[in-house]
C-alpha cells in the first residue's frame, strides 16, 4: 500500500512538472504578440501617421500612379453604399476623371456625408498611397477608417495584456516546476489564475478605450494598466481569505 501511494505521488509530481514545462513553453507566445505590438506595430503606425501629415498636396498632372505619397484630391462617383447595423457603414467609389480607379473602404459612422450618399452621386475624395482617406459633399468632410489616425492606445493596451499573459504563464510554470506538490496552495493556484487572467484583461480594455476617449499618450498606457493590474491582483488573491479573527474579550 505504501508503495502504491509513493508511486502515485511521483506520478502526480511528474505530471504537475511536465505542465510546468508546458506552460513555460507556451509563455513565449503571448511575448512574441508583445514584441510585434510594441516593436512592428505601433511603430509603424507611428510612421505612416506622421508620413501622411507630412504629405503635400499632389499637382495638377493626371497621376503616373495611385500609390503616391502627395495627398490628391478628386472627384469620385459612388459605385456601391452599405449602412451596417452599428451605425457605420462601407463604401465603393470610382474616380471620374482617367486614369479611373475604384476604391473601396469603410467608416466608423454614417455622418456627416455616408449616409446622404446614393450610387452614382458624385462626391470630392482625397487619396493617398492607394488609399482613400476622405469625402467630401458640399461644406460636409468625413474622414475613413484608412485614414492614419493619432490612437495607439488600444494596441498598448493589447500589447500590455500579451506581456502580463506571458508573465503569468511563465510564473505559473516555474511554481510547478518548483513546488510541484504544493503549488495549488500558492496565489497562482485556481480559481486565482483564471480570476487573475479575466480581470487583467478587462482592465487592459478599458484603460486603453478611456486613454482614446480622452487622448492620454499611448506610452502611459502600460504604465497605468500595471499600476491597475497589481491592485486587482491583489484583490483577487484575498478575494476568498477570510479576515483574522478579533482580539478575545477580556
Amino acid at each position: 500500500m505504501t508503495r502504491t501511494v509513493s508511486g502515485e505521488k511521483t506520478r502526480g509530481t511528474a505530471g504537475t512538472r511536465t505542465w510546468g514545462a508546458v506552460l513555460v513553453l507556451l509563455a513565449a507566445l503571448p511575448a512574441v504578440a508583445t514584441y510585434v505590438v510594441f516593436a512592428l506595430w505601433i511603430p509603424s503606425d507611428i510612421d505612416r501617421y506622421d508620413d501622411y501629415k507630412a504629405a503635400r498636396a499632389c499637382g495638377t498632372a493626371p497621376p503616373v500612379e495611385w500609390s503616391e505619397d502627395c495627398v490628391r484630391t478628386v472627384r469620385m462617383t459612388v459605385d456601391r453604399r452599405e449602412l451596417t447595423r452599428r451605425q457605420s457603414g462601407e463604401l465603393t467609389a470610382t474616380t471620374v476623371d482617367a486614369p479611373s480607379r475604384t476604391y473601396e473602404t469603410s467608416f466608423g459612422s454614417r455622418t456627416p456625408v455616408l449616409k446622404y450618399l446614393d450610387k452614382g452621386d458624385e462626391f470630392t475624395g482625397t487619396v493617398w498611397r492607394g488609399d482613400l482617406m476622405t469625402i467630401a459633399k458640399g461644406d460636409d468632410r468625413q474622414v475613413t477608417t484608412d485614414e492614419p489616425r493619432n490612437e495607439y492606445q488600444m494596441p498598448a493596451g493589447l500589447g500590455t495584456f500579451t506581456a502580463l499573459l506571458s508573465a503569468l504563464l511563465l510564473a505559473h510554470g516555474v511554481l510547478r516546476l518548483a513546488r510541484p506538490r504544493t503549488h495549488t496552495r500558492s496565489f497562482l493556484g485556481p480559481p486565482n489564475t483564471k480570476r487573475l487572467v479575466i480581470s487583467v484583461g478587462i482592465v487592459c480594455f478599458v484603460v486603453g478605450l478611456i486613454c482614446v476617449w480622452t487622448g492620454v499618450p499611448w506610452w502611459l498606457v502600460p504604465l497605468l494598466i500595471t499600476a491597475l493590474s497589481v491592485a486587482v491582483g491583489h484583490l483577487n488573491v484575498n478575494w476568498d481569505r477570510e479576515p483574522a479573527p478579533g482580539l478575545p474579550a477580556e
